[in-house]
């Protein structure tokens, strides 16, 4: 790589097609100057005589001196240090998760890398420091997971010469005053809901569907090798079935008899599963455009309501719907090829109406249909799904419509699109979950009364939880939230979690710019496992920590380190356990406000 190419990679390496937002520098402790972005999510400071510039395309903010940026952008060596920080994710980057990085940042560095691990802004990664001799380049790379499967990755750069006579000592500087946040999208907000249970399913390897049958006894999950693993409604696991006429379990439907019908794509048809386990085809069995013949992928996803069954088919010109009557006979398709053209991974849900929904990644939106077929609406919840990958849909009695993203949790919206709650706790899949922690939601299924939602995680640690999604988890969290007055710098109190105080809060006054580091650590002997968040002057949640793994603490003790407070006003501690009101878990804990910096 020669000296052009190199220095352009700096800031041409992803384009993740991120827009920026407005961002204005504020001064902060002693001569540094704050950096803050809300869209991105993330902020540091930097000397005078400094200037950030963005990149939106490639959702990257780079800072240097003017000089060193122009040098840059000509392709010529900088005097100085060049920082930078690109924000992306794990499903962006194509990764499964945190145990991915290093394998990414050997990509990133290139030859000679070796890995270190490596924490800034409370989030914990990897980095490496190659020199490129015969170009007389020094690159610094970090790899960071920064939480609700967000990436940073960090970038010093500087010829050899000059890092080591200055520029490596800055990197460590600026790297220091790193912070993460949640990004202004607000579809990370403070959304916790109950689990009732969850269950992993370390053999079902290739989750594809779930069904429930109508009263909710029963929980039938599909695994595209395995068959179908039967589950009882209070999460008991029970046998997996296989049908030895079947290829491939995809999509399906579960009777009130406790009949299953099952889309095997392999074999191009819908299977009938008697509870006696006697398989026969229901429609289908052979690939084709004719009345009852499916594409050569389909069918995979199906759906049904009183008046019959849905059927979704795809081409490369666009997508059809199979209707079949409730004896599964085929009578014609409804092509969409020339209203929406070519879809992007779609997937679809039917409601008790018969009102199809289609979901894909580039439908800016759900589409809706009715039983006979005909467009109801477009761009149904588009601003809450803008550069979401769908991953799986289902629809409840009520009409609201549960996407299941890849790295946004699942998203409720009402029956108009609206955004209503955020359900589960996006990871990254480096460890087995926590309660209510998803990491690839691939199907759903819900009772008809908006009851339980049941989710088939598809991700490095298989799983089957259920959510609650029709309390009322606000009125419990005001009864169970304590004031602990205000809270000085260096000074710790120590407080209690029990069932019925599972939160204290503590505010103090701060300055924009200030940087201040928050502990929660759990008291000695005792088993909680500590959550906090910081709530800004404008009551809106700033950043949150969970597990630090920070050196003396223990792994679940929370952090929040070296933080810029973004306003000058009052800020909120939350001292809390994780999974708040929604879990058990009590215990003493010590909270410490800290100067950081």
């Amino acid at each position: 790589m020669n000296r052009l190419k190199m220095l352009r990679w700096l800031l041409t390496a992803l384009c993740l097609g991120v827009a920026l937002g407005a961002s204005a520098p504020m001064r902060a402790q002693g001569d540094m100057i704050l950096y803050r972005n809300e869209t991105l999510g993330m902020a540091f400071q930097y000397p005078p005589g400094w200037t950030v510039r963005e990149t939106p395309l490639a959702a990257t903010v780079t800072a240097g001196t003017a000089a060193d940026l122009d040098a840059l952008d000509q392709g010529l060596p900088p005097s100085g240090l060049i920082f930078s920080v690109t924000m992306s994710s794990l499903r962006q980057l194509g990764l499964a998760g945190a145990g991915d990085l290093a394998g990414l940042l050997s990509q990133l560095a290139g030859e000679g890398a070796v890995a270190e691990p490596v924490r800034f802004g409370g989030a914990s990664g990897v980095a490496a420091t190659v020199n490129a001799l015969d170009q007389d380049m020094t690159v610094r790379t970090a790899v960071l997971s920064t939480g609700h499967r967000r990436i940073a990755i960090v970038r010093g750069l500087a010829t050899q010469a000059g890092w080591t006579s200055g520029a490596r000592d800055w990197f460590a500087v600026l790297a220091t005053t790193l912070g993460f946040f949640p990004p202004s999208s607000g579809l990370e907000g403070d959304n916790i809901t109950a689990v009732l249970w969850q269950l992993p399913a370390p053999d079902l390897t290739h989750l594809t569907g779930l069904a429930l049958r109508p009263g909710g006894a029963t929980l039938y999950a599909s695994d595209r090798e395995r068959g179908v693993w039967v589950v009882s409604g209070n999460g008991v696991p029970g046998p997996v079935v296989r049908p030895a006429e079947m290829s491939s379990f995809a999509g399906l439907v579960a009777r009130e008899d406790g009949t299953l019908i099952i889309a095997d794509p392999a074999r191009h048809a819908l299977w009938q599963l008697t509870p006696d386990g006697v398989a026969q085809v229901f429609v289908g069995g052979v690939q084709g455009e004719g009345r009852g013949e499916f594409g050569p992928d389909a069918p995979a996803q199906f759906d049904t309501s009183p008046r019959g069954f849905f059927v979704l088919d795809q081409s490369t010109t666009g997508f059809k719907i199979h209707p079949l009557s409730t004896l599964g006979r085929p009578a014609t398709a409804w092509d969409y090829s020339q209203e929406f053209g070519p879809v992007d991974a779609p997937h679809m849900a039917v409601d008790f109406d018969g009102n199809i929904h289609i979901v894909a990644r580039n439908t800016n939106g759900i589409i809706r249909l009715d039983a006979n077929g005909n467009i109801l609406a477009q761009n149904l919840g588009a601003e809450a799904l803008a550069g979401a990958e769908p991953l799986a849909l289902v629809v409840d009695g009520f009409r609201n419509m549960f996407v299941a993203t890849s790295d946004r949790g699942i998203l409720q919206l009402e029956p108009d699109g609206a955004l209503k709650n955020v359900i589960g706790e996006p990871y990254d899949a480096a460890l087995p979950p926590k309660t209510g922690q998803i990491a690839r939601p691939v199907a759903l299924a819900i009772a008809s009364d908006g009851g339980p939602l049941y989710v088939a995680d598809g991700g490095p640690f298989p799983q089957i939880v259920a959510f609650v999604v029709d309390g009322k988890p606000a009125l419990n969290l005001e009864a169970g939230t304590r004031d602990g007055g205000p809270i000085s710098l260096g000074a710790p109190v120590t407080g209690q979690i029990t069932a019925d105080a599972f939160m204290w809060t503590y505010s103090f006054d701060g300055r924009a710019g200030d940087v201040v580091t928050i502990t929660l650590r759990a008291a000695e002997n005792s088993p909680l496992d500590p959550f906090v968040d910081l709530v800004g002057p404008q009551r809106r949640r700033l950043v949150a920590s969970d597990d630090a793994n920070a050196p003396g603490l223990r792994p679940t003790d929370a952090q929040i380190s070296n933080f810029p407070l973004p306003d000058t006003g009052t800020y909120t501690i939350r001292a809390t356990r994780f999974g708040r009101e929604t879990l058990p878990g009590e215990g003493m804990f010590v909270l410490t406000l800290e100067r950081g910096g």
